[in-house]
């Protein structure tokens, strides 16, 4: 579909978005990729990181440690030499976990292409504790976006509560959730095990003004004891993380915590008239994509909006989707693909002679939602 007077006028758009924040009538939903803890920065002016390292920064990490210990280097040299022939020259820590879990979904004692099941699973766990020292970090102050995000939930009445779906195992939403007062339900409940309910998540009776938060990868307060069953909670040491699910068969019980989450993407884009903001996510997660693109095929009364964090350019993954789904529209900063029809932003449509969008970078959305919300930062 085509929102404004011209589709690629950039503050037409920009106004189409504001007028879906702020409509209290519609369903409204952020998807929010890894790109967003990348917002925030920390250290010295001029020397700053990101809060949470980006995955080849996390992947580093986990090889590092792993190659210092003896009981996991020889799984790390055999993990790399798979992904070798796989075609996977530069492999990240989610094509080693997928592989560790191939290899323990087949069982027994003897090793598959190199690795036992037994050391998959130590090794399995192994990352998943680094995964989760690495990004078991805190919000440094209440002027992050994520904070604008709970205010602007706080701070309008909906008919229909908001929902945030992400593929992070970070604790950020919660942080910035809990500390701006907004409810929000994922899922789980309870307090020191918490279990998931299922039945409220299909039924979903709570008041619209308690937010919705899906973990769709899990989380790293996420757990599975060895008799198969799950919780969220603080770590008592005797159970494994929860993180990153394998696409492929393993076991139904550790899967079906992450089948919960995704069914709820799925409703989400089945309803009339939702509205889907995506940002920080860079569309090259296929299990995903084949998500997002059944809801536009399925209910073209949905609107998706994917912000990009940069240029559109002609490799941009995200393009396809975008040229046959009118009712996706993919924005960056030179320009968009709206209607179906790609083209940049006029040269002429700020005062400076230039135009761009700059709503795929999450701090500036941030900024974006407390100018719609009227929020303070603090």
């Amino acid at each position: 579909m085509t929102l404004g007077s011209t589709p690629h006028d950039l503050q037409a758009q920009l106004r189409a978005i504001q007028l879906c924040l702020i409509a209290d009538k519609r369903p409204l939903g952020f998807f929010l990729g890894a790109g967003c803890p990348q917002a925030i920065r920390i250290g010295q002016p001029g020397a700053t990181q990101p809060l949470i390292p980006d995955l080849n920064a996390l992947t580093a990490r986990v090889h590092d440690e792993l190659n210092a210990k003896a009981e996991h280097k020889s799984v790390l040299v055999a993990l790399v030499a798979l992904c070798g022939e796989d075609a996977h020259t530069h492999p990240t820590v989610e094509d080693y976990l997928n592989r560790l879990r191939n290899v323990r979904a087949v069982g027994g004692t003897g090793p598959v292409r190199g690795i036992t099941p037994a050391q998959a699973t130590l090794t399995d766990k192994a990352i998943c504790r680094i995964i989760a020292a690495e990004v078991g970090k805190t919000l440094p102050d209440q002027t992050s976006p994520y904070h604008a995000l709970a205010r602007w939930i706080r701070g309008i009445p909906r008919d229909a509560a908001v929902e945030i779906f992400t593929p992070n195992y970070d604790l950020l939403f919660e942080q910035s959730l809990e500390e701006c007062g907004v409810p929000y339900f994922d899922g789980f409940v309870g307090t020191r095990r918490a279990f998931m309910d299922i039945e409220a998540m299909d039924k979903d009776k709570l008041p619209a003004r308690w937010a919705r938060l899906w973990k769709l990868h899990g989380s790293i307060n996420w757990h599975r004891t060895e008799d198969g069953n799950f919780w969220r909670g603080a770590d008592s040491g005797d159970g494994e993380l929860l993180i990153y699910p394998s696409h492929h068969k393993y076991t139904q019980s550790r899967r079906m915590p992450f089948l919960a989450m995704q069914d709820r993407l799925r409703t989400f884009l089945a309803r009339p008239e939702a509205v889907l903001v995506i940002c920080g996510y860079s569309f090259v997660d296929e299990h995903f994509n084949a998500l997002i693109r059944e809801g536009l095929r399925g209910n073209g009364r949905v609107v998706v909006f994917g912000l990009v964090y940069g240029n559109i350019t002609s490799e941009h993954p995200a393009i396809p989707l975008a040229e046959e789904a009118p009712n996706f529209l993919l924005m960056g900063r030179d320009g968009a693909v709206i209607g179906g029809n790609r083209g940049n932003w006029p040269a002429s449509a700020s005062p400076s002679g230039g135009s761009v969008f700059e709503l795929g970078d999450f701090a500036k959305l941030g900024t974006f939602l407390s100018s719609v919300s009227g929020q303070a930062l603090i």
